[in-house]
């Protein structure tokens, strides 16, 4: 996974370096002490996934009612009404943008 920094930290490092030579010129080592400082954040790339409708329960004005849902990442079975799932997986923590239907 790559380093995460916060722009504002950054931002702030690099002004105190500037300030600390009277705002002169940046070596290229000062760049990189500066990075090297500001402290990563411990964060995971978002993964996103969607909601595969697996069982259905008859027809609502033409279109399956699935009651059965599968995670598109990590294939985890919920089950309940499309409008009752959550946002997130609650298995692996992908965010879900929809549905895709199993007809």
């Amino acid at each position: 996974m790559d380093d995460l920094i916060p722009r504002a930290a950054a931002i702030a490092a690099f002004d105190d370096e500037r300030v600390e030579r009277n705002y002169g010129d940046v070596s290229p080592e000062s760049v990189i002490r500066v990075i090297e400082s500001i402290p990563a954040v411990d964060a995971e790339p978002v993964v996103l996934g969607h909601w595969i409708g697996i069982e259905y329960d008859g027809y609502a004005d033409g279109n399956p009612v699935y009651d059965v849902w599968e995670c598109s990442e990590c294939g985890e079975e919920h089950r309940g009404e499309y409008d009752t799932l959550s946002n997130y997986c609650p298995n692996c923590g992908a965010k879900m943008s929809g549905t895709e239907g199993n007809e």
